[in-house]
Order: structure tokens, then sequence, then C-alpha cells
């Protein structure tokens, strides 16, 4: 009994299987280059358990619910009318499953042989299951335009198989306008042809964006050139991306219109932005988290940035700023100086002293005196009176303390100074040398001896503080005061009216700090009423060029002091277009600074060709129209600045030129 039950059960299921809907091949598995799915999958979905990488099948149907079964399938992909099925190197065949469906291999010895890696086949199947689908034929003009189901894309070839029932047919390709209608598939209805794309026009796009300069792509397509720009496109949707370094990139889709104003503007959004530091006084030293910075300013991205200031001599500060993405912002800092005092006894009582500081203003008094508030640092003390010796002290000023010395004048041994108490006279020992040059300009020439007796000669260039002493005492006017005008550097010379001696080579006043630097603006007639007030003179041209070459200690330097300029002078090459504080460069063989560059000096002469015989003490021409002008300036050449090099002035006029004072010796 038992037997012939399982019997009729076996013969049931084998009736069932007979009788149930068939697969049937539409198109066999064929390779296919034209299709990305593959690559774009998940690496995972890609590579086997072995991790070898995979080839796909896909399988066009409009057979729902299948399985596409194998013993090396590694993973099945279900997509809206057809299926991925994702199969180990190697593979040889497949099983095609569904309920109700008598199971179909598939073996691809039969037309592929075997599954690749990295390659994608397709095929297509349909199935007796009810007639859920038809091959369909679409034709359409012209030649590889694209066909789109149901927003799906068919591709472009003619034939298809689709599921019966209504769907929406597009017909596309680049350069025509889109063709769409509504079809119904079905028994009779298998064939849409007379399709044919009308061919449009391309139109100009316009695309601008500020700032300009950005590259632009469409679809991927780097367009030639940089916005702004206007490339031809035909009507549709287009990718566009817009890039420019710092910028934000801009990836947007966009629809050129047929008949429309294809302009698209685009304002950039900057990824950076500028801080910039303000930071008095302008040389101390800036760090950006913890990087010194070149300059007062920086191109940053978007952040938090520590700053840091400080300068020898001031108290340091610090600050935490944001910067926002492309929002610039300004820092300031104003340090305070670290200060002391001095106390300073003299003796005799009637001498005078100066305290001097490169960078800061002199400070002269008589007697004894206390300072308060002077920067730290060192400073040179010179105290001076007639009959006595000079004494010049170094004195250092330290924070928050008060620094006492004694000055106890001697009486003098040496020459004594006439009518000027100035202490920074350097004396000079005469002697015999060689005045001007052989392979220097014209007007240098001969070379020829000169004998000068003993003289005394500043230091130092005559600065602005006390330049100012003289015109406080006298009330004197200078030329430029009374012309109404001097001449001032502005990328070339040019009249300025209202420009006087308290003012820079730009015109503009200076500031009290930069009344170290050498007074300009004032001709030859101010230097030699400067000096008979102080009760000096100007020195002789031959004066000015023994004492710049060294005196009796001359290294026979080219400049004053060295053969290198960069380390005596303020020239074309260092100075910024500027005079700088005198004293500020390495003095000569007689410890004279400044007598190559920072600014040219009027010296006692008029105009005149030198003589080939030998002289003493020579004081130039008797007349002329133009005085006698040494040393070269802030914006002169290598050329001007050499000891033998001279130039003339009018010795009403003065804009570069300065002075200093000499003196003879008893």
């Amino acid at each position: 009994m038992k037997r012939n039950i399982m019997i009729i059960i076996i013969l049931l299921v084998w009736a069932f299987a007979l009788s149930g809907s068939k697969f049937e091949i539409v198109q066999e598995p064929v390779e296919i280059t034209m299709h990305a799915g593959f690559v774009n999958l998940p690496e995972k979905d890609r590579y086997d358990i072995n991790g070898d990488l995979c080839g796909m099948l896909i399988v066009r149907t409009g057979i729902e619910e299948m399985n596409i079964d194998s013993p090396m399938r590694h993973r099945q992909i279900n997509k809206a009318g057809e299926y991925w099925v994702v199969l180990s190197p190697g593979t040889s065949y497949v099983d095609l499953k569904k309920v109700d469906y008598v199971t179909m291999m598939v073996d691809f010895r039969q037309s592929i042989n075997r599954i690749e890696s990295g390659k994608v086949y397709e095929m297509l199947v349909d199935g007796d299951g009810g007639g859920e689908n038809l091959s369909v034929v679409i034709i359409a003009e012209p030649e590889g335009a694209g066909k789109w189901l149901d927003g799906e894309l068919l591709g472009t070839a003619e034939t298809y198989t689709m599921k019966k029932g209504e769907h929406k047919l597009e017909v596309k390709k680049s350069g025509y306008r889109s063709y769409t209608k509504t079809i119904t598939v079905e028994e009779g209805s298998v064939l849409f042809k007379d399709i044919v794309l009308e061919k449009l026009r391309p139109v100009i796009i316009t695309v601008t964006t500020e700032p300009k300069g950005a590259e632009l792509y469409l679809d991927g397509v780097k367009e030639e050139g940089v916005t702004n720009i206007q490339p031809f496109r035909f009507p549709g949707e287009y990718e566009l991306r817009l890039v420019l370094d710092k910028y934000e990139t801009i990836e947007e889709t966009i629809t050129v219109s047929e008949n429309g104003d294809n302009t698209f503007n685009y304002q950039l959004v900057k990824l950076t932005s500028i801080l910039s530091i303000s930071v008095t006084p302008e040389d101390a030293d800036i760090y950006l988290n913890n990087q010194k910075l070149a300059g007062t300013s920086r191109e940053v991205s978007a952040g938090q940035y520590l700053i840091e200031v400080s300068k020898a001599g001031w108290n340091s500060d610090s600050k935490t700023v944001i910067v926002e993405k492309g929002v610039d912002k300004k820092v300031e800092f104003a340090l305070q100086r670290k200060t002391g005092s001095l106390q300073v006894t003299v003796n005799p009582m009637e001498a005078k002293s100066i305290l001097k500081r490169t960078g800061e203003r002199d400070i002269s008094w008589t007697g004894s005196n206390f300072l308060d508030d002077l920067p730290v640092g060192e400073y040179e003390l010179t105290t001076s009176l007639n009959g006595y010796d000079t004494l010049t002290n170094k004195v250092k000023v330290k924070e928050k303390e008060v620094v006492s010395i004694k000055v106890l004048l001697e009486e003098g041994t040496k020459p004594e100074i006439v009518g000027y108490g100035n202490g920074d006279m350097v004396f000079v020992a005469g002697g015999t040398f060689q005045m001007g040059s052989s392979d220097g300009e014209d007007d240098e020439k001969p070379v020829h001896s000169v004998t000068v007796s003993d003289f005394y000669i500043g230091k130092y260039e005559v600065t602005v503080a006390e330049f100012k002493e003289f015109i406080d005492a006298t009330s004197y006017k200078t030329d430029a005061e009374k012309n109404g005008y001097s001449w001032i550097y502005d990328g070339g010379w040019k009249k300025k009216n209202g420009v006087t001696w308290e003012d820079d080579v730009n015109g503009k006043e200076r500031s009290r700090s930069d009344y170290s630097h050498p007074v300009i603006h004032v001709s030859w007639n101010d230097a030699t009423s400067y000096c008979e007030w102080a009760g000096g003179r100007l020195p002789t041209e031959a004066e000015w060029e023994y004492a710049a070459r060294g005196g009796n200690k001359s290294k026979g330097y080219k400049y004053s002091g060295s053969n290198d300029i960069g380390s005596v002078a303020w020239y074309s090459k260092n100075s910024d277009n500027k005079t700088h504080s005198a004293g500020g460069k390495q003095a000569n063989e007689l410890g004279i600074y400044d007598m190559s560059g920072n600014v040219w000096e009027w010296c006692w002469d008029w105009k005149g060709d030198y003589s080939s015989s030998a002289q003493t003490n020579p004081k130039g021409s008797t007349s002329g129209s133009r005085r006698v002008g040494r040393g070269g300036s802030w914006d002169s050449g290598a050329s001007g600045c050499r000891v033998a090099d001279r130039a003339y002035f009018s010795p009403g006029s003065g804009h570069a030129l300065g002075f200093r004072i000499a003196c003879s010796s008893k």
C-alpha cells in the first residue's frame, strides 16, 4: 500500500513539472562593453570570497521573482526589467528558476564559454508563463539614438523584450529634439517605427563668475579658456562644474533652452581669507601658530589662530583669533615699551651731555639730570665742555630700575674745539692723501696730492632733533619755508608746496621717533647758518674726502669704511626709499658714520675742476653757481656713494641734502 502511494506522489510531481511554464532564451549570452554598472558596484560585491574579481551576467526579462542560480554565484541584484548576477571567474552555467516554471540550465559553453574576470555579459529571457513579455522593435532616426523605457536606458539597439502593458518611451540624442510617447505593448503591437528626431541648432550659453578665471566643465568635459565664457551647446540638461583655486567648487544641473536666456551667473565663495596684523612698533616679530611671519599678512584657511608679537625691549602680547571662511580679518597690536630710569651726575655742571641710542631721539641737557621712562637697552652718553676732555660712557637702562652714573670731566689735553661743545665731534689728525679717482667720473680727475691740517668733524650727520634746537633758539626760517616748497620723492622727484625741514623724503611730517634721522630739505644757506650758530662751519670738500677715506688710518676702501657698501651705507638697494637714523650702519676707520649714503652732505666749496698740482687746505673755487655735495644718499646707486664721487647743487635748494658740522683745531 505505502509503495503505491509513493509511486503516485512521484508521478504527480513529474506531471506537474512537465506542465509548468517554460523559460525561452530570446538572446544567448554575449559580451557587452557599454555598461558602467559593474565597475560602480561596491568592492565587496565585485570580488568573491577568494578575493578574485568576478564577472557579471545581466539577464534582461519581464519575468518577475526569478532566481538565477549557480554554485559559483557571488551576488544577485534585482533591477527593474533585469537581474544583475555577479559570478566568480570560470563559471560555465547558471540555472534559471522561478515558482511554477521549469528550471532551465543555460550552458555558457554554447556561447561565451566561461565567465571572465571584469567582463560583463547580457542575455534576453522570455517565458510562456501567461505571456508576460513580448519581443519589441523600436526603429528611430538618426542611427545611434538612445531608447529609454519608463526612465530606464534600454540602449541603442532596435529589438528588446518588454512586459505587456503601457510604457513611457523616450528617444534621445545630443543635438536633436527628444521624442516622448506612451506606448502599449501587446500582441499585434510590437513594432514602433517612423520615429525621426528633429535636428537642433546649438545655442550660446553665457557663464560668468565673480571673481573671473574659473574652469568650466559641462558633462565632465573641460571648456577651453576660463570664465567669463560663452560656449555653444545643444538645448538640454547638462552637469555644470566650476573650479577655481582657493574657492568652493560649484556643481549643479543646468537646463539649456532653445529660445530662452541661457545666462548663468555665479558668485564664488572663497575658501581662504586674508589675515592682516597691524603692529606698533612696525619692526616687531610676528608669530602665527608658532611660526615666524614674513610681512604682516597671510592668506589662511578658516580656523583658529594664535598670534604672538614680540620685540626686544618691549612687552610681548598674544591673541587667539577665529577666521571665518572668505571673510578677511585685521588684528591690531600696540606693544608697550619696557622702561627704566637714569640718574646722571655731572661735574663740572656747565658740561653738556647727549644721550644717544640707534633708532631713538637724541636727548641733550646741561649739568646733572634725572631721566624717567627711558626705553630699556644700551645707550651712549657723551659729556663735553670746552677745555675738558670729552668723556663717552656706555649706559644700560634696565626695566623698572634706576641706573646711576657719575661723570667727572678732566681738563683737556687735546686741541680744543673752536666754538662747538658737541661731544659727537671726531678729531681728525691732519695728513696728506691722494684726492680724486682715476677710475671714476671726469670731474674726479686728475688724482692729486692734498694736505689738510688737524680738524674736527661730526661723528653723525646733523639730525632733525639737533636742527630743531637751532630753529627753537633762533626762530630761523629755512629757504624751503621762505620759498613755500621743496622737492620730494614719489617714484621720481617733483616739487611740492609746504614741505619743510620737519618732513621726510615724501613730504610727510616726521613722527618724533624719526627725529634721529638726518635733517633734509635744508639748503647750503641753511646748513651754514646752523653751523655758525653752533660755533662751527661746513667741512671743505678736501676735509670731507680725507675724513671719509679714514684720514691717517685709511685702508683704501671704495666706500667710507668698507668695500661692502651694504655694511656702511643706506642706498638705493637697501633703504626702502627713505632715510634712516644717523649711525645705523658700520662706522669708518675714524669712527665716523654715514659718510656713504643716507643723505647727500653739503660741503663748503663751490663747484670747480681739480688741479694737478699739490695743494694744502684747498677751499675750491672762489665763486660759482653751485656748491659741492658729497657721499650719496638713500636713493643713490653704489657709484654715487663712493668716497671720490662729486655732485653739485644750487645753494638755495636742498631736497635730499643734509650736512655735518666741522671745526678747526687750535
